[in-house]
């Protein structure tokens, strides 16, 4: 996992809401075909829209692309953005308080939100579900403990799949009922949901059991 920050080339500044995505256009070597090719490719926005110089995507290295930038791309590379776009992003005014839901590199639009909330110190009660396989897995770690330490509005619940050993002590297992009914008050709260396709669909179908309205449910999810 890297995090790749990337300064604008001109005097505009970066805007855009937190959760929001931009798209890159890279032009890779494919040896197979014995010429560059064309790739576009979306990456969620995990800095605040409050830091107008930069901004910052959250990468696993997982395929073609994220190889690339992983191996390839350097300090100093001109890198291509062709859209900055969204729907699953967060305005003050929506709500007073948020629920988000992340699955692994999910969190990385979400963390967008939650810099941004606290950087401005909105208001908002806010409450993190982050679901890894292991405790090594989890990503802003550290930082989501200081974030907790330093914001008395905000708190989060790791959730362990596959914990090893015996040293987890938190919640384990795949996000259930009883676990959001555990960490839900407010059911007009707005809730966010990024990460795998069958979690966000296995959340989803939990919160209209739990009676959460529809419309106060926003997804983003990835294969």
């Amino acid at each position: 996992m890297k995090t790749f920050r990337l300064g604008t080339s001109s005097q505009i500044p970066f805007e855009f809401l937190p959760g929001q995505f931009i798209v890159l256009a890279f032009e890779i070597f494919d040896p197979t075909k014995g010429r560059s090719i064309h790739k576009n490719r979306a990456f969620s926005i995990s800095s605040s829209p409050t830091e107008k110089n930069y901004l910052e995507i959250t990468v696993k290295k997982t395929g073609r692309i994220s190889t690339y930038l992983h191996e390839v791309v350097k300090e100093g590379d001109l890198l291509t953005i062709k859209n900055r776009s969204g729907e699953f992003y967060f305005q003050e005014g929506l709500s007073d308080e948020l629920v988000l839901i992340a699955g692994g590199t999910g969190i990385a639009p979400l963390m967008s939100m939650i810099r941004y909330v606290t950087q401005r110190k909105f208001p908002l009660k806010i409450t993190l579900l982050y679901s890894n396989k292991i405790p090594e897995d989890i990503i802003f770690y550290k930082e989501i403990q200081g974030l907790e330490s330093c914001h008395s509005n905000f708190r989060c619940i790791h959730i362990m799949t596959r914990p090893e050993g015996g040293d987890w002590k938190g919640p384990t297992g795949r996000i259930n009922q009883e676990l959001l009914e555990q960490s839900i008050s407010n059911k007009q709260a707005l809730f966010y949901i990024c990460g795998p396709k069958a979690m966000i669909q296995t959340v989803v179908e939990l919160l209209k059991g739990l009676k959460v309205d529809h419309s106060r449910i926003k997804i983003e999810k990835w294969d």
